[in-house]
């Protein structure tokens, strides 16, 4: 007698074989039988007919770190078929971890991942300094679904030089000494890799660049060497440009990533997304990708299986109007919704001039959303968005378009709401948006577009920025935005 019988589901195996129409037997935990087992008996049977069965996913990009510690279910990725989570990705995470740290561990992990900080500060019960001692704490927990971890450059980088890797400052060979043995004891009681972010999009809470953004490549590979002389681990990394903020540096990323793969022998992973910027890019990376493969090396691009939406709203995280002055002054006036309302249907007297017209400021945001609708779309028409609506008829200068002022979401505590799904695979289209007179565009000329070869200590640290407000990231799908 089996375990478990699932009958009667459509299968896909993931090998590319055509779907059939088949019973699967599990039985202590594996499956134990695919194909007709109509007279086999089982202690427990689910009728699967009209479902898909097939493999488990695995989501190698995730940010669950916090969530891993306090939460059994892992939702929503358990709820759609995910039975196996990486963590730690983008250089941030929550160890290894001094006790005066914490706080500012979750304002990493908020202002990048926009995962709210009350929540991580609320859940993580913090039993753990080192990141075998992470380990542990995670090994203590059950949860639906498998949980694997990296460790991430940011707590590396805080955990060893103290404020100076937070600030971004230049490590020295001592400095550099450290991280890497840190790594290697990380990686020795079973992280799966080594983590970081270069990518100008990638903030704390309070503006700054994610630790390890501006590192030099004598520090890279000063710490990727611990995964090389181990012979195991992943290195994982968004790199410099990913967001579209620099359309030149990703050339040069993949060409220090090709040689630190071709050192160390380990696989090399980075996020690859289409950009508005450059539309094409995404292609030529792929190009040198598979040339560097053909020469020796090891790199492994990531890519979005599908686009994915975000949410717009008054009350959400995230709204399109945010980026107009006057409307940010009738936010400040904490208005409840209808009152909010009542006041955007008012005519603005030409406040918002062409100067501050969203649609010209950053019309990429507003060329693909639509207006939610039941049921949803997995691919509207980009024709339908609020932009070309606006364009396609008169109105006067100022003026918005009225369903982008006045549509109630059901999804939010009122207040207007919109989606901005992709048209366009690979593309992954999440604005990201931060409240911050100096958000960096190209990158600044105190930064090289690729890390600079031998001391650090040469290298200059970025001025502060005087963000005060969080960027939006990824969710706990860990997907990555293009930015602007």
């Amino acid at each position: 007698m089996h375990d478990l019988v699932i009958r009667g589901g459509t299968v896909v195996d993931g090998t590319g074989a055509p779907a059939r129409t088949a019973d699967v037997a599990v039985d202590d935990g594996r499956i134990s039988g695919v194909g007709s087992l109509a007279g086999e008996a089982a202690a427990r049977t689910v009728d699967a007919d009209g479902l898909l069965v097939t493999p488990g996913w695995v989501d190698i990009h995730t940010h669950y770190d916090g969530q891993a510690t306090w939460d059994e279910v892992l939702a929503p990725s358990s709820w759609h078929g995910v039975t196996t989570v990486v963590t730690g990705n983008c250089g941030v995470g929550f160890a290894p971890a001094m006790p005066d740290r914490h706080e500012w561990l979750i304002g990493l992990m908020e202002g990048v991942e926009d995962i709210p900080g009350t929540a991580l500060s609320e859940g993580i019960r913090w039993e753990w300094e080192t990141f075998p001692e992470y380990l542990d704490t995670l090994e203590r927990r059950r949860w639906t679904i498998d949980v694997g971890t990296q460790i991430a450059h940011g707590a590396v980088r805080s955990y060893v030089m103290g404020d100076r890797g937070a600030r971004n400052e230049a490590a020295t060979s001592e400095d550099i000494r450290g991280m890497k043995q840190v790594v290697k004891e990380a990686i020795a009681a079973g992280a799966l890799g080594f983590s970081t972010s270069r990518t100008l999009a990638h903030r704390a809470i309070d503006g700054e660049p994610v630790p390890g953004t501006y590192a030099a490549e004598d520090e890279l590979f000063g710490i990727g060497s611990a995964l090389g002389e181990l012979g195991t681990g992943i290195f994982e990394l968004a790199p410099a440009g990913t967001a579209g903020e620099d359309v030149v540096a990703p050339k040069k990323e993949v060409d220090w990533m090709r040689r630190l793969s071709a050192a160390i022998h380990r696989p090399v992973t980075f996020a690859l997304v289409q950009v508005d910027a450059a539309p094409q890019l995404w292609r030529e990376l792929m190009d040198e990708s598979l040339r560097a493969v053909s020469e020796g090396a090891d790199l492994w691009p990531q890519v979005a299986g599908r686009g994915f939406g975000l949410l717009s709203g008054h009350f959400t995280t995230y709204c399109l109007l945010d980026q107009i002055p006057e409307y940010q002054i009738l936010k400040a006036k904490g208005l409840g919704p209808d009152e909010l309302i009542a006041a955007l249907r008012t005519p603005m007297s030409g406040a918002l001039s062409s100067r501050g017209c969203p649609t010209r400021r950053r019309p990429s945001a507003w060329s693909r959303p639509t207006a939610p609708r039941s049921p949803w779309a997995a691919r509207p028409s980009t024709n339908r968005g609020p932009s070309a609506r606006w364009w396609a008829s008169p109105r006067p200068p100022g003026t918005l378009p009225s369903r982008w002022r006045t549509t109630p979401c059901s999804r939010t505590t009122g207040g207007a709401s919109s989606t901005s799904p992709s048209s366009t695979t690979p593309r992954v289209t999440s604005i990201r948006y931060g409240r911050c007179s100096c958000t960096p565009v190209p990158r600044p000329a105190w930064a090289t577009a690729g890390p600079t070869a031998g001391s650090s200590a040469t290298r200059r640290s970025p001025p502060s920025c005087s963000r005060t407000g969080p960027a939006t990231g990824c969710a706990a799908s860990g997907s990555l935005s293009s930015g602007w």
